[in-house]
């Protein structure tokens, strides 16, 4: 009888190290956050610490009872998770990223999203994985507004052949057009007083005037960069930029403009970038406004 009893006692420490010992992975996750969304009041009554905590977006931390309220008044519909990351140390797991849940508001019958950066931790029992703290934090890229742009101008400049002096290398612009938001032309009066870097990167330091159709004149500075292997830079300097996709090298500025025009006043808080290519005359730029 003995024997049998301490067998039992074994099979049992055996099971509880199993279980002990039992990998948190991303399938298990998934299956945790399935029963959460099937009946959440049921997971937060049965599936969590005494001493649970959820904190919202706004800081707010509910613990287990008020987080039920929540779903007084809203029907979690689905919640997709993305960038999911799990460290184990033992039996305490956190897992991180980022969470879309969708919702229905009972009372006014909408529908809404969100989407969040989260953080749980989970602890392990003698049976279970149980949820002890929840986090959700606005994510990132909601917080830095997403860059929108404008294309304000077509510029296509003409260059004079360049004259090396000392480290600079300057090209001399002709007379060019300009179409789009801004038209008119690029006046003769303009440079851009480069230099290079290395072998297959120009550093460009432009100045030029636009003289647009009803008469207002624009000052335009910038600098950027067009950068390449040494083979394309190779063509793009020597008269074969039209055989070159411009696809193949990088060719980027930074325009500010000044004006004493009422009319182009908006263009003196402007913050614009230009995305330029190599032709067999000299350059064009689209320019972008960045709103």
């Amino acid at each position: 009888m003995k024997k049998v009893y301490l067998l039992m006692i074994l099979i049992v420490l055996s099971i509880t190290q199993i279980i002990a010992q039992k990998k948190f992975d991303e399938p298990l996750f998934k299956q945790t956050m399935d029963r959460y969304l099937a009946n959440p009041i049921a997971f937060l009554s049965n599936e969590v610490s005494e001493d649970f905590r959820y904190t919202g977006r706004d800081g707010i931390t509910f613990d287990a009872v008020k987080t039920k309220a929540i779903y007084d008044m809203i029907t979690e519909t689905d919640r997709i998770f993305e960038n999911v990351n799990i460290r184990q140390n033992g039996s305490t797991v956190v897992v991180t990223g980022t969470i879309t849940q969708k919702t229905l508001n009972k009372k006014s019958g909408k529908n809404s999203e969100q989407k969040n950066d989260f953080t749980y931790a989970f602890t392990q029992n003698k049976v279970k994985w149980i949820l002890v703290d929840a986090q959700h934090r606005e994510v990132k890229s909601q917080v830095e507004e997403e860059l929108k742009s404008e294309l304000i101008m077509e510029m296509d400049i003409p260059l004079f052949p360049p004259v090396q002096i000392g480290s600079k290398i300057i090209y001399a612009l002709k007379e060019g057009n300009v179409k789009g938001k801004l038209e008119g032309k690029t006046l003769a009066l303009g440079g851009d007083f480069g230099s290079m870097i290395g072998p297959s990167t120009f550093k460009l330091d432009v100045r030029l005037a636009v003289e647009t159709i009803d008469k207002e004149t624009i000052y335009i500075t910038y600098n950027g960069f067009i950068h390449t292997d040494p083979e394309t830079f190779g063509k793009l300097v020597t008269g074969q930029a039209a055989e070159v996709d411009p696809s193949k090298y990088y060719f980027r500025t930074n325009p500010m403009f000044e004006t004493t025009s009422k009319k182009y006043d908006w263009l003196n808080h402007t913050i614009a970038v230009g995305v330029g290519r190599v032709t067999a005359a000299g350059v064009s730029y689209k320019v972008y406004l960045i709103k």
